[in-house]
């Protein structure tokens, strides 16, 4: 039977490895499904989601990788996950956000039209940050660059 471990050494090859972010996507879903079904040895663990939201940031599929970031921050509260995700983790998917709002601010001519969607990234983000907090407590470095990363407009 599989275990954690052998998953973790696939998807540790697959995060050195270009547009391999949707296989990744398939094997914690197939991770969560066998834990539910019975095989306690497959429970997706903090360096799990890592290894994913990692991955999908790079390949600039923000929106799963915040999905995975969230779902993490729920199981930690939830006391199924050990140690919390990693500032790394949180720094990785709020720079996804910020190079999604970049993108818009550079193919977008009218400010009318930027301006509800890039209201919605900066609460995104404003909401990532927040989450950071509840889940780490302040962690001042990872603030801080976030905070003084260039707004774009």
């Amino acid at each position: 039977a599989l275990d954690r471990e052998c998953f973790h050494h696939v998807l540790s090859l697959g995060a050195k490895t270009k547009n391999s972010a949707t296989s990744m996507k398939k094997l914690i879903e197939m991770m969560k499904e066998d834990y539910q079904n019975g095989n306690k040895r497959v429970q997706p663990n903090t360096t799990t989601y890592e290894l994913v939201i990692r991955s999908l940031c790079q390949e600039g599929i923000h929106e799963d990788a915040h999905k995975y970031l969230r779902e993490a921050c729920t199981m930690y509260k939830n006391r199924k996950l050990r140690i919390p995700p990693s500032p790394e983790s949180f720094q990785s998917v709020i720079e996804a956000w910020k190079r999604v709002q970049h993108q818009r601010s550079l193919s977008i001519e009218s400010e009318e039209a930027k301006r509800p969607q890039d209201e919605q990234i900066e609460q995104t983000i404003g909401d990532l940050l927040q989450l950071q907090h509840q889940i780490l407590g302040h962690s001042e470095s990872t603030h801080s660059k976030v905070a003084s990363a260039p707004k774009t407009k």
